[in-house]
């Protein structure tokens, strides 16, 4: 009886380790973000592990509402390394993006418990979305 013991302790204690090393290499998806005309919303990066640094790349997209080709937007962000269609962005910069094209957005050394983005619309007539956010943890 106690061997039987031993050996459900040792597959519990060899499934939880399981468990959690899934877990800390899976995948998250993040909501999308919506950001009407001269609006500000921050990413929400409580769905991700505390302590797992992460790589989340999204596509970014603009309604083109208004026939302008282009729109502007501006980020905020800490420490984070961020990206759009393969050029650095950095704190604060304002950046212009094609209407009606996907540009890719791509942030990493994302964590729970430190980071945040901030995005604002400044554009006063088009809607931006950004969508298919993937947050993948980042191994070295």
């Amino acid at each position: 009886m106690r061997f039987t013991k031993v050996i459900y302790a040792v597959c519990l204690i060899a499934l939880s380790s399981n468990i959690f090393a899934a877990t800390r290499s899976s995948d998250i998806s993040l909501n999308d973000i919506v950001l009407k005309p001269t609006e500000s919303q921050a990413f929400k990066f409580e769905r991700l592990l505390p302590d797992v640094r992460y790589e989340i790349t999204c596509a970014v997209l603009s309604d083109g509402a208004s026939n302008q080709a282009e729109d502007v937007m501006q980020m905020q962000f800490h420490d984070e390394d961020v990206w759009l269609n393969n050029e650095r962005v950095f704190d604060h910069q304002a950046f212009t993006m094609p209407t009606r094209t996907p540009i890719n957005l791509e942030i990493y050394e994302v964590d729970r418990n430190n980071s945040y983005v901030v995005i604002r619309n400044l554009d006063d007539a088009d809607t931006i979305r950004i969508s298919n956010c993937v947050a993948k943890p980042h191994h070295n």
